[in-house]
């Protein structure tokens, strides 16, 4: 949600290398899948807010 949000571009992207490790692979796949959803950057900064929010009231 953070790098659409954002505006990045995934297309300009390449896929992690093995030796990149495997953080860098589940962050590549999750920006995929909000990619493939089709948010906009708007759409994917309310989302990211709101999980924001979420995560804050869970830890007080």
């Amino acid at each position: 949600l953070y790098k659409v949000a954002l505006g990045k571009d995934f297309s300009k992207e390449t896929k992690p290398g093995i030796l990149a490790g495997i953080a860098a692979k589940y962050k590549y796949e999750a920006w995929k899948k909000v990619v493939d959803r089709g948010l906009s950057a708007k759409e994917a900064q309310d989302e990211y807010v709101a999980k924001i929010d979420e995560f804050e009231k869970a830890q007080s």
